[in-house]
């Protein structure tokens, strides 16, 4: 959990003890007053878990995967190769 949400949390939780209201605790939070009915409401159905996002911690759905590697590497050369394509730079000297 972030600084930003440990701050937010203190801020719902002294809302929710009516130690300041509502609007105070939007002011606080810089949302709107309806944000922070739903972040109480989300805060009495989940607990702490409400104020953060709730894909943090899961893994990247995008990105490089595992299976790239060498044997992956050595099978698109072939395949290129078969294809016709020159996948390799020429090295020598500069034809100019």
């Amino acid at each position: 959990m972030r600084q930003a949400d440990r701050d937010r949390l203190v801020a719902l939780k002294k809302t929710k003890k009516k130690l300041i209201t509502q609007r105070e605790a939007a002011e606080e939070l810089g949302v709107s007053f309806r944000q922070v009915l739903r972040l109480l409401i989300a805060l009495n159905d989940r607990g702490d878990k409400a104020v953060v996002h709730g894909l943090r911690g899961s893994p990247q759905t995008k990105g490089i995967a595992k299976s790239f590697g060498p044997m992956w590497l050595q099978k698109q050369i072939q395949n290129q190769s078969r294809a016709g394509i020159d996948c390799l730079p020429s090295v020598g000297p500069d034809p100019g």
